[in-house]
């Protein structure tokens, strides 16, 4: 059942984030959302994040995490986001061009 509420917030968080990068209302929605369902969803994105693995101790205190859900930072990150998915498109092609050993995951 919490996994289900956690997936909740994450998913939520990530509708704010496309709201954030609108173009008109962004500015509005990010101001009004951001610290609200940034805080809901905080824990569950760290454990998403660091999963298997349990979260550093003290983490969110120790990097300033929660300096990400300021509004304009917020927008900045969620229009980031919102433009990746785009760019990975446009680069994948080439990534047969990579001589150096590397490893993706």
């Amino acid at each position: 059942m919490l996994i289900k509420i956690v997936v909740a917030f994450v998913g939520a968080l990530a509708v704010v984030s496309a709201a954030a990068a609108a173009p008109v209302f962004g500015w509005w929605i990010t101001w009004l959302a951001s610290l609200p369902a940034g805080l809901l969803a905080m824990h569950g994105a760290l454990q998403s994040v660091f999963s298997p693995r349990p979260i550093p101790p003290h983490y969110e205190r120790r990097t300033g995490a929660l300096l990400t859900l300021a509004p304009q930072r917020f927008r900045d990150n969620a229009q980031d986001v919102v433009a990746l998915k785009g760019f990975v498109k446009t680069l994948a092609p080439r990534l047969a061009q990579i001589i150096a050993p590397t490893a993706l995951g």
